[in-house]
This record gives C-alpha cells, structure tokens and sequence, in this order.
C-alpha cells in the first residue's frame, strides 16, 4: 500500500499474516504417549539406532496424520511441529493490531493469545509480561517499513519533504479512525509501565531527530522560518499532530487533520 511511505503509519499497513490455528488443542487426547522423543534425535548414539529411528519415524508420522485430522486448516513445519519463531510472530501481530484498536490497557494476555490461536501458555515462551511485548511493539510500529528516501532525497527540497510526510500520514488517518498507537499508549503510561514509557521516549525522539533534520536542511535552503529551533519546532509538530489525531478519532472527521496541515504550513513558511 502507498502509506509504507510513511513513518508513523508505516508498520500499520497489512502484513503477511502467520497461520491462525484458532481453539487448537495443545495436545490431542489420541496422541498421549505417542509424541515423538527428542531425545532420541541422535541415533547414532543410541543402541540399535536404526530401530530407534524407524520407531520415532512411527510415532512423528502418526503425531502429524492425527493433528491433520483433527485441524485440517493447520500449517505444518518440516519436522510436523509449530516453529517457536511463527508462535512468537502470530502473538507480535495479534498484538499489534489490538493495541492499535484498542490501546494497552483494555487489551489482556488472553486476547491476544486468542487473537493469535495459540495457548495462553505460549505467550510467556516468548515475552515476559504484556508490558514487555508492548515495549517491542512500540518501536516496531515507530520504525515501520517506509521509503527512507522521503527523509534524505537531496532532490526533493525539505518543505516538499515535509509535506509529503503530513499528506500521507493524513491519508492513513482519515480512513482509519481508530487512531494512533504511540498516542494511546502516552495517554497510558504510568509509573507501573517503565519500560513503555521508557520505548515511547525512545520513538519520540526517533521521529523528531528525523524531522528535526528535514526542518534544519528547509532552514539552510531558505523555504523554513529560522527564528525557530529545528529541534522545538520538530518536537512540537508531532504532539501538535498526535492531538489532531485524537480529535480526529473524537469527532469522526477529518477536520482537524486538514486543520493541521493548513495552519502548520502557513506558520512555519520563511
């Protein structure tokens, strides 16, 4: 989609989605007894090694055709089991999209594991607290996946740069209400949640040195008022647009929004 463009709503496009294995048992009742023994995954060292593989060969074949049978839908790796690593990645989405929704506090454990299909046991394979698979996906969401040529282009004077920026994080916003992630999580943070507010300074000043760069190139070329820091006037671009979005989200409208990029362009001219 052409919102990778951009910084903020860069990692809120779609991705390729993991599997989804929704109400699978961890383990089968039929397959008691029968899952294969990763102990014995070195036969050469075991006694009567060829027997002992041709039997765990039995046993994973049956192990496979049994959960086959019973999840058809379900994705299986080389060796039939679920890697740890597609785990992990279907909690990181699943998470990623209900924080977006709904922001840290209205969203548990459980309703991402369910969002995920995997066991509630699973999350904590892979992350230690809730507050910790925040804290990751908090600065994924800050880096995206956007065309970093819109920070750097020397072709592409700075104020072209910039509202380039705007109209397409614009673009995201006016079709997607539910808002922005860093901005919910900032109206969360607290002194329980260390390590989000210590990710959320981290993304802010992520985004305002790459602004503040821009706004400093528009200052050298003449298109950008200098009475003002490129710092300052970077930091408050963004918590003046974090507002737009919440008033956005509000009033269903893309009002503000058109307001801020009006009135920021008209200001911040030479």
């Amino acid at each position: 989609m052409e919102v990778a463009t951009t910084l903020l709503a860069a990692s809120l496009v779609s991705r390729a989605r993991p599997w989804r294995l929704a109400n699978a048992p961890t383990r089968l009742p039929e397959l008691q007894g029968v899952a294969p023994d990763v102990s014995l995954a070195n036969r050469a060292d075991q006694p009567g090694g060829d027997k002992i593989d041709r039997q765990r060969t039995s046993r994973e074949s049956l192990w496979i055709e049994l959960e086959r049978a019973h999840c058809p839908a379900a994705r299986f790796t080389a060796g039939g089991f679920l890697a740890r690593h597609n785990a992990r990645s279907a909690v990181f989405e699943a998470g990623m999209k209900l924080f977006i929704e709904r922001g840290f506090g209205a969203c548990g454990v459980q309703d991402v594991t369910d969002a995920a299909g995997v066991p509630k046991g699973s999350f904590y394979n892979h992350f230690k607290s809730k507050e910790a698979l925040a804290a990751e996906i908090l600065i994924a969401y800050a880096k995206g996946t956007p065309e970093r040529n819109i920070f750097t282009d020397p072709k592409l004077p700075a104020l072209a740069r910039l509202k380039k920026l705007f109209a397409a994080l614009n673009e995201y916003f006016l079709r997607h209400y539910e808002g922005c992630m860093i901005g919910k999580f900032m109206a969360e943070v607290s002194d329980d949640t260390p390590r989000i507010r210590e990710s959320l300074v981290g993304v802010l000043n992520l985004w305002d040195e790459e602004v503040t760069t821009i706004i400093r190139d528009g200052q050298k070329q003449g298109s950008i008022r200098k009475d003002l820091k490129a710092d300052e006037l970077a930091a408050f671009l963004f918590d003046s647009y974090e507002g737009a979005i919440l008033r956005t989200r509000v009033e269903q409208s893309p009002r503000a929004l058109k307001a801020f990029v009006k009135v920021v362009f008209v200001s911040i001219a030479a």
